[in-house]
């Protein structure tokens, strides 16, 4: 029998859950069988994404469309293009779509994220502005909003937003409303928009149980401490100690604190020339090696690796035993890898990327001068430490290592984003900038994050993802009894569809 594109996914997500490599190579073939044929390549397809990673769907689906019949197989295409890094040649792809399909929300959106992962918000403006009056009048509040925020217009975003609820075209427990809130210090706003994020009956029981430790509840958190603590204190930045330990007060000294980037030409050579990543087991899935591979080889520029064992060792040979003890007394893999880089940086210098970011430009044209500590800050205002760029020993770099050191030996219950991630991260550039305006005048860049897109793509959409051995992982391995299910949905005959003459 034939079933519908959304059960095949479900079932197909259900049998990549199992972590049975060869259960779901037969649950793909079986699936696609009995999928009407409509859609059959659909799924196919992102089958293949889930089973073995956007480079070997997009070399499907090029096998199995010469040429897109449809709005939904050229926004299958163009995500794939932006998934395997090339969001610049989906922007001209969607470009021509758009021209042909011009009603069509979902060409019009993917080709905004394109400009985004191409780090080109400004150009995805401009083409907004230009053919909007072509677009669905509906779609184009979503459109700009996420342009504006990804250039760091937030001001503008919220407007937008908070004309959409008021129209009643978003729900007023809106998660975003409640983020931009947050990073804009409105905490009476902000609780107003959590209450109805509460009280909204559509909002899933299981994230209501975890709001406090999910992105948006550790924000309203961060601000509602800010503001208890703050008090009295008149100044127009935070105490210092305070910028060291919560998020929003780090926030607001970044916010009023505008770097200095290098009016030099771009010239790597006094940077220490060094690309490194961390994997904690030194076998690595094939697909994350393959997205590896893309820092190794560069022409002047020496590459290393370490896993566990050996960074264990090296941080015991380079820094000693309390080091290498706090590395041990991770809770997770992932605060591993954030105290090692650190540790890397200040020792060594060099630019330190996480193994599912894609090299897409040239480490060059990343590096400016080569003698500045270089982050990039998401448009909430968080910094990101999934690539981080520095010389040895600065100064930020170092408060960082030791704010991580003392959470990892109190073995802190923290989340990880906080405790050692982008959290720590934020908390501690902050510091230094407050406590060394001058050095960091000349020493530190601050980047919004589309600067990034322009030559790395980060977080690739990796099979290994979609299983319980991620580190950020929601799939929970399922049971066996789900396994006899699937066994039993590979034994069900496949209806022959009729043919008419």
């Amino acid at each position: 029998m034939l079933i519908e594109l959304t059960l095949a996914m479900a079932l197909f997500r259900l049998a990549i859950e199992m972590e049975d490599k060869s259960l779901a190579v037969e649950m793909k073939s079986a699936l696609g069988d009995r999928v009407a044929p409509t859609f059959e390549a659909q799924f196919r397809i992102e089958a293949s994404l889930l089973l073995d990673g956007p480079h070997k769907a997009l070399e499907l689906a090029r096998s199995l469309r010469k040429r897109a019949t449809s709005p939904e197989a050229a926004v299958q295409s163009a995500q794939l293009l932006i998934d395997t890094g090339q969001a610049r040649l989906a922007s001209r792809y969607l470009r021509l779509c758009a021209r042909r399909w011009p009603a069509a929300p979902r060409i019009a959106l993917v080709l905004v994220r394109s400009f985004v992962q191409a780090g080109d918000p400004d150009g995805g403006l401009h083409w907004l502005e230009a053919n909007e009056h072509r677009l669905p009048a509906k779609n184009v509040p979503d459109l700009r909003r996420t342009l504006l925020i990804a250039q760091g217009q937030i001001d503008e975003a919220m407007k937008l937003l908070e004309s959409e609820i008021e129209a009643g075209q978003r729900p007023a427990g809106d998660t975003l409303l409640l983020q931009i809130y947050c990073s804009k210090g409105c905490l009476k706003e902000a609780e107003e928009v959590a209450a109805a994020l509460r009280n909204d009956p559509r909002f899933p029981k299981r994230k209501g149980a975890h709001f406090g430790i999910s992105v948006p509840g550790v924000a309203l958190n961060e601000l509602r401490l800010y503001n208890l603590v703050k008090g009295s204190h008149s100044g127009a930045l935070p105490d210092p100690s305070l910028t060291e330990t919560n998020l929003h007060a780090a926030s607001v000294v970044l916010d009023q604190w505008t770097s200095r980037e290098a009016s030099q030409v771009v010239r790597a050579d006094s940077l220490s020339r060094n690309i490194f990543q961390y994997w904690n087991t030194s076998t690595r899935p094939p697909e994350l090696a393959q997205i590896m591979q893309t820092w190794q080889n560069v022409p002047g520029w020496t590459y290393s690796c370490l896993d566990k064992p050996t960074a264990k060792k090296w941080l015991g040979d380079t820094f000693g035993a309390t080091h290498a003890r706090a590395f041990v007394l991770a809770r997770h893999v992932a605060e591993e890898s954030d105290f090692f880089r650190l540790c890397r940086l200040y020792h060594s210098g060099g630019i330190y990327a996480d193994a599912d970011d894609m090299l897409t430009g040239d480490p060059n044209d990343l590096v400016g001068d080569g003698q500045k500590l270089i982050v990039y800050r998401e448009p909430l205002g968080m910094l990101a430490n999934n690539v981080i760029i520095a010389p040895p020993g600065h100064a930020a770099i170092g408060r960082a290592i030791d704010m991580a050191m003392a959470a990892l030996l109190a073995r802190d219950n923290d989340s990880i984003w906080s405790k050692t991630g982008p959290g720590l991260l934020t908390r501690a550039v902050a510091a230094h900038v407050q406590a060394a305006p001058e050095d960091a005048a000349t020493d530190t860049i601050v980047l919004p994050q589309y600067r990034l897109h322009r030559n790395v793509h980060p977080h690739m959409k990796l099979p290994y993802k979609n299983t319980s051995r991620y580190w950020n992982s929601q799939a929970v391995r399922q049971q066996d009894a789900v396994s006899l299910a699937l066994q039993a949905v590979l034994d069900v005959p496949k209806m022959k569809i009729p043919t008419f003459s």
